[in-house]
C-alpha cells in the first residue's frame, strides 16, 4: 500500500435492533412514500367491495350435493367447513389483494377486515359470480397492486440511496420496477406449478400407502419451502435498490441471507413478532373512526 493511502474499513454490522431504529428513523423523512398506505386504508375502510360471497355460496351448495351422494358423510366437519366460507364471503374484500402482495404496502386491512367503527361506506358493493371473474379481478387487482407499490417502495429507495429523480426519471424507475416485480411473480408462479403439482401428487401416492410417511415428506417438502422463502425474501428490495432484473434480484437475495443467516432469521422473527403484537394494538383502537385513523397512520409508520 502507498504511503499515505489507507485501507477503507469495512462497513460495520447493524444489530438487529439498530436496523429497526434505523428503518424507524428514516420515516419522517419519506411523507410521500407514506400517501399511499393511508389512502389505500380508507379506500378499503370508506369505498366500494368486491365480494366473492356469491362463489363461495355456490362452493357450499356444490358440497351438500357431494355430500349427499356419497355413502358416508362427516356432518359436523361439512357445517364447519360451511360456516368457515360463510364467514370468508361476509367479510373478504378482494379490493384487499391491492396490498397484500409481493411488494407489501403496509395497510390496516388484512389485520382489522371490517372495523367495527358504526362508520361504513354508501358505496355500492360488487359482486362476483363466476370463477372466472373470480381469477380475472384476482390477477387484474395483484398487477395493479404491484404497480402501486412499486411506486411505495422507490419512493423510499429515493431517501434510502440519496438520488433525487425528476418526474420522468422517478415514474421510469417505477416502471421498471413494476415490470420486475412482475416477472418475479411469474417466475414464483411457474416454479409453484412446475415443482408443487407432482410434489403433491407424490404425497397423495405415498399417503395411499403409508400416512405416516407422506406426513415425513410433506412436512420435508415444507421445510425445504420455508428455506427457499426465507433465502428470497429480499429479492424485491434487490430489484428495487438495485434496478436489477427478477433473477439477478432472487440472486442477491440469496447471497445476502446466505451470508447473514442467522441475522436475517433473526430479523423475520422480529419483524413477525412485533406484526403480530402491534395487530393487537391496532384491532383495540379500530373500535370508532377515530381509533381507527391512529390506527391507520400507526400501522402506516410502523410497516414502513
Amino acid at each position: 500500500m502507498r504511503s499515505g493511502e489507507r485501507q477503507a474499513k469495512p462497513a460495520a454490522k447493524l444489530s438487529i435492533i439498530d436496523a429497526l431504529s434505523a428503518g424507524l428513523a428514516l420515516v419522517p423523512r419519506v411523507p410521500r412514500a407514506l400517501i399511499m398506505p393511508v389512502l389505500l386504508d380508507l379506500f378499503y375502510w370508506l369505498g366500494p367491495r368486491l365480494s366473492v360471497e356469491p362463489i363461495l355460496q355456490s362452493v357450499i351448495g356444490w358440497s351438500r350435493e357431494v355430500a349427499s351422494s356419497a355413502s358416508t358423510t362427516d356432518t359436523e366437519s361439512l357445517e364447519v367447513m360451511e360456516n368457515m366460507l360463510r364467514v370468508i364471503g361476509s367479510e373478504m374484500n378482494l379490493f384487499s389483494v391491492l396490498s397484500s402482495s409481493l411488494t407489501g404496502v403496509p395497510t390496516l386491512t388484512g389485520i382489522v377486515s371490517s372495523p367495527s367503527t358504526g362508520l361504513r361506506s354508501s358505496l355500492p358493493q360488487f359482486e362476483l359470480h363466476t370463477g372466472l371473474a373470480f381469477f380475472a379481478a384476482l390477477v387484474g387487482l395483484t398487477i395493479l397492486g404491484w404497480l402501486l407499490g412499486s411506486g411505495f417502495l422507490v419512493l423510499i429507495a429515493e431517501r434510502v440511496l440519496a438520488v433525487k429523480w425528476n418526474l420522468p426519471g422517478l415514474l421510469r424507475r417505477i416502471g421498471l420496477t413494476w415490470l420486475s416485480v412482475i416477472g418475479l411473480g411469474g417466475l414464483l408462479f411457474v416454479a409453484t406449478i412446475f415443482f408443487g403439482v407432482p410434489i403433491l401428487i407424490l404425497i397423495v401416492l405415498v399417503g395411499l400407502m403409508s400416512r405416516e410417511l407422506a406426513s415425513i415428506l410433506f412436512g420435508l417438502v415444507w421445510t425445504i419451502v420455508i428455506w427457499v422463502a426465507i433465502h428470497l425474501i429480499f429479492a424485491v428490495d434487490a430489484i428495487v435498490l438495485n434496478g436489477v432484473n427478477p433473477v439477478r434480484g432472487m440472486w442477491h437475495s440469496f447471497n445476502v441471507v446466505r451470508r447473514n443467516f442467522w441475522s436475517s432469521l433473526g430479523l423475520i422473527l422480529v419483524i413477525g413478532i412485533l406484526s403480530a403484537g402491534l395487530a393487537v394494538i391496532w384491532q383495540a383502537l379500530a373500535v370508532n373512526p377515530i381509533g381507527t385513523l391512529i390506527g391507520i397512520v400507526g400501522n402506516t409508520i410502523i410497516g414502513t
